[in-house]
C-alpha cells in the first residue's frame, strides 16, 4: 500500500467540528517523532502515513494532520519510557525539583511538570546527576507532553521564589567608622 502523504497541521484541530475530530483516525506518536518535521508512522487503522511538515513548534496531543487526499489524522502522545523524578519521602523541598528541572533543561532535555514530580526522557548521565542531588529517579511509562522553555522559566521562578529573593539581597556596605578623638590610630 502506498503511504499517505501529509503536509499540513491544524493546531488542536482549530476550526474543525468535534464530530469530525471524534471520527478521525488516531496517529499515536512518541515525543521524538512529534518533534520532527519529517517522519513515517502507522495510524489506528493500519495505514502508513508520511509527514513532511513546515518548520514550527512540535506536534502536540490533539493536533490534527491533514493528508493530501483530505484525510484527517488526530495526533496522540503515545506512551513511552520516561524517568520520573521526585523527592524522597521525608526530605527535600519543592525547590529541589525546580533545580532538577533547570539542570535537565541545561542539558537540552525536554521536561514535563507535575506538582510533585518531573518527567523526562531516559538519560543515564542525567539520572546519575539527579541521584547525586538526592532525588528519586524511577522508570515510568506514559504519554510525554513536555513544557516549552517559557513554562520551564515560570516553573523554576515559582518553585524557587524564596531562594531567588534571598539571592538578590545584598548586605549594605559598612559605613566608615569615624576616628575617635584621643584614640591612637
Amino acid at each position: 500500500m502506498t503511504p499517505i502523504p501529509s503536509t499540513k497541521v491544524l493546531r488542536q484541530g482549530q476550526g474543525l467540528a468535534q464530530a469530525l475530530l471524534r471520527r478521525a483516525p488516531v496517529l499515536p506518536l512518541p515525543w521524538a517523532v512529534r518533534s520532527s518535521t519529517h517522519f513515517s508512522a502507522t495510524d489506528s487503522e493500519g495505514r502508513e502515513i508520511t509527514a513532511t511538515l513546515p518548520p514550527g513548534p512540535p506536534l502536540r496531543d490533539g493536533d490534527v494532520l491533514v493528508a493530501q487526499d483530505g484525510t484527517l489524522l488526530r495526533v496522540a502522545a503515545a506512551p513511552q519510557p520516561l524517568m520520573q523524578v521526585s523527592l524522597h519521602a521525608g526530605h527535600g523541598q519543592p525547590t529541589d525539583l525546580a533545580q532538577a528541572a533547570y539542570q535537565l533543561a541545561r542539558r537540552g532535555q525536554a521536561v514535563q511538570f507535575a506538582p510533585d514530580h518531573l518527567l523526562a526522557e531516559p538519560d543515564l548521565h542525567a539520572q546519575a546527576l539527579l541521584q547525586q542531588m538526592q532525588l528519586r529517579v524511577q522508570e515510568h511509562e506514559a504519554p510525554f507532553e513536555p513544557a516549552g522553555t517559557q513554562a520551564l522559566a515560570q516553573y523554576v521562578a515559582v518553585a524557587s521564589a524564596p531562594r531567588s529573593l534571598m539571592g538578590s539581597y545584598r548586605r549594605p556596605a559598612a559605613a566608615p567608622v569615624p576616628p575617635t578623638a584621643g584614640v591612637p590610630a
